[in-house]
């Protein structure tokens, strides 16, 4: 479910900040694009942070009955 709203989220957020009125004025769109860049990453650090927090460092089962064997 991720991916397909990752997709969704990079469509539409450019437009939402930068649009072709932009190209008339090179001052308002280099003003617009970096208030797009702080939005994005605002928005990928935040959910970032329960990955963060919720990742085991080890799967709760052995993987394979090869990790699972021990005289290795």
């Amino acid at each position: 479910m991720s991916l397909p709203l990752g997709s969704l989220i990079s469509f539409l957020l450019p437009n939402a900040f930068i649009s072709d009125e932009y190209f008339t004025d090179i001052e308002e769109g280099k003003n617009a694009f970096v208030l797009y860049l702080l939005v994005s990453t605002i928005i990928m650090t935040i959910l970032s942070i329960p990955a963060l927090i919720f990742t085991q460092e080890e799967p709760p089962s052995p993987p394979s009955v090869v990790a699972n064997d021990t005289n290795n």
